[in-house]
């Protein structure tokens, strides 16, 4: 009897260890079953390794794994290209409010004046100068955009307490100086020029000095700013003024001497320009009640004035090939003057009339206007 209990004794153990053995295997088939990637046509929702139970959270709390997060991440970037979805840059300059660019627009138009009699008095010559539209871009890109041969300047703005860049195109200052010095004003043939003369930062200087004066003049019945050079850069790429993601409004002005032309540009960090908005806003001027009213007028008395060639048909006739063939000159195809007419303009029906004579003239006597609804 002794001898059998140990035996029972071990049986039993040995049955706990295999159905021990048989559980572990049971959930190590699950646990790989849930780490396979999961097909919608064949499990059910439940089964999702990424499902709401609670003892399928890990053990941070989380409903999903990282490798889980990655995998949906994956599928969400997949699903985005095909469908052809564009990325909405909240920072795009496309999405900045540009309300304060018309008033930029006129600040440059009095600054054209100033550097065209400038320039004009140091070259003894005609010089046009115009701008362009002002623009808003990323500073990296505007960076980048510069051509190889430039003077950038670093000028601090006072008042608004920041820093903007002056870049004057190598081809104007070797433009200028042509001219300067007697010369017809044109760019030379060598396209490998990698540096400036001492006399061509000289010109340079004079340009740069001419701009800073005429943005301070145009400037000082908006903003009393001062201009002031600080330090000059051949490299612009080597400038960290800003992070190439800041934004940057640029003015471009462009030089012309007979047929040759180059540009000078100025680069304002736009958040700096925030404090003095309003000064901007206020100097583009809002049309009131009676100038609108005025233009109203003249707009109405211009489309009173324009012509309108107006037609009436008498009759209609009903015809075969062969009558039309057969007709020759002084035949009469007789029919009856119609009680009333309509008169079109174009094959807008304007009025209903009647048909009559004014001075041997052919006239047409309305009796009724055709309304919209009625045409």
């Amino acid at each position: 009897m002794s001898s059998t209990e140990p035996q029972e004794s071990q049986k039993s153990k040995d049955d706990q260890d295999i159905d021990a053995s048989d559980k572990s295997e049971s959930q190590q088939n699950n646990a790989d079953e849930n780490n396979d990637d999961w097909n919608g046509k064949d499990r059910r929702s439940e089964d999702r390794p990424w499902s709401g139970k609670d003892n399928n959270k890990n053990n941070d709390g989380e409903v999903l794994s990282e490798e889980e997060r990655e995998a949906l991440s994956g599928d969400v970037e997949q699903l985005t290209d095909e469908a052809g979805v564009v990325t909405y840059d909240f920072y795009s300059p496309a999405h900045i409010n540009k309300s304060s660019l018309p008033a930029l627009s006129i600040i440059n138009e009095k600054i054209i004046d100033a550097m065209n009699e400038g320039l004009t008095n140091l070259l003894q010559r005609d010089v046009e100068v115009s701008a362009g539209d002002v623009d808003i871009n990323r500073y990296g890109d505007f960076i980048h955009s510069l051509p190889t041969l430039v003077d950038t300047s670093i000028i601090n703005i006072s008042k608004i307490d920041t820093q903007a860049l002056v870049c004057i195109d190598g081809a104007l200052i070797e433009i200028v100086m042509d001219s300067y010095f007697g010369g017809e004003g044109k760019l030379s043939e060598a396209s490998d020029k990698q540096a400036f003369t001492d006399t061509e930062f000289n010109i340079s200087n004079k340009m740069l000095e001419m701009f800073l004066i005429s943005n301070k003049t145009a400037w000082e019945k908006t903003e009393p700013l001062d201009f002031q050079f600080m330090q000059r850069e051949l490299q612009p790429k080597l400038i960290n003024l800003l992070e190439e993601s800041a934004l940057v409004v640029v003015c471009q002005f462009k030089v012309s001497l007979d047929e040759e032309s180059s540009y000078i540009r100025i680069a304002y960090p736009y958040k700096d320009l925030e404090p003095i908005k309003h000064s901007l806003r206020n100097m583009v001027p809002e049309r009131d009640e009676e100038s609108d009213g005025q233009w109203k007028r003249q707009f109405f008395n211009s489309v009173k004035a324009a012509p309108i060639e107006l037609n009436t048909i008498l009759t209609e006739f009903n015809l075969t090939v062969d009558e039309v063939i057969k007709l020759k000159t002084g035949d009469v195809i007789p029919f009856s003057m119609p009680d009333s007419v309509t008169v079109y303009s174009s094959s807008t029906p304007i009025f209903t009339g009647k048909i009559g004579s004014v001075n041997d003239a052919v006239a047409v006597s309305i009796n009724s206007w055709i309304r919209k609804n009625e045409s």
